[in-house]
């Protein structure tokens, strides 16, 4: 039950922030922007508003990547023939935006 209550919480948790960004090199005259959502649009979206929170006026300097990625992770508790292995996962959307100031 406790297992199932904590994957519950960490799931809202990931959709709650749905989106998010990363700045992966900024410039005087460039900026690299990750963004990153729970589908494609969003993680664009988000991109493209931070870029435009460095420069009000770009231009993409290159075509924006975007995947679909999975995050996982898991743990052993317990030893001997009393071990349980508990895992979750979740998918989401990274897009990654070049642009250069206008």
């Amino acid at each position: 039950m406790r297992k199932n209550i904590f994957i519950w919480v960490s799931i809202l948790l990931f959709v709650g922030c749905s989106m998010n960004t990363r700045t992966l090199k900024k410039t005087e005259t460039e900026a690299v922007i990750q963004g990153i959502g729970m589908t494609e649009f969003e993680a664009r979206e988000a991109a493209l508003k931070e870029i435009q929170g460095i420069f009000p006026e770009y231009k993409e300097s290159k075509p924006t990547e975007c995947k679909q990625e999975y995050y996982a992770s898991g743990r052993t508790v317990g030893s001997g023939a009393n071990q349980q292995y508990s895992a979750s996962g979740s998918t989401y959307y990274s897009c990654i935006v070049y642009a250069a100031k206008k």
